[in-house]
C-alpha cells in the first residue's frame, strides 16, 4: 500500500494490485501463514481502502486510459464485496 501511495501512474496501479492480492491472500490464509510468520492478516477495512485507492488512480493518473471507467466500476465493486455492511454503515 505504501509504495503505491508513493508512485504515480501505472507503478502505482501495479502496486496496489499486487498489495490487494497479499492481502487478500494473507486474509485467505490466515489460520496457517499468519500464525507462522506472526503477522496480522489483512483486515476487510485495509483491503477496502486498497480498492478505494486503486479507483482514485484511475480517476486521476490513469483517466486518460481506455479501461479507465471500467477499472473504477470493478474496483468499487469490488470493495463493496469485501465489506461486510454491519449497523453502523447505515447510521
Amino acid at each position: 500500500m505504501n509504495l503505491g501511495q508513493l508512485l504515480e501512474g501505472q507503478g502505482a496501479v501495479t502496486a496496489f494490485n499486487k498489495a490487494i492480492q497479499l492481502m487478500i491472500a494473507s486474509k485467505d490464509d490466515e489460520t496457517s501463514q499468519a500464525a507462522a510468520s506472526n503477522n496480522p492478516s489483512a483486515s476487510s477495512t485495509e483491503i477496502s481502502t486498497a480498492y478505494c485507492s486503486l479507483a482514485e488512480m484511475y480517476l486521476t493518473d490513469e483517466c486518460f486510459k481506455e479501461e479507465a471507467d471500467t477499472s473504477v466500476t470493478s474496483a468499487v465493486r469490488k470493495r463493496s464485496n469485501t465489506m461486510q455492511p454491519t449497523r453502523k454503515h447505515f447510521n
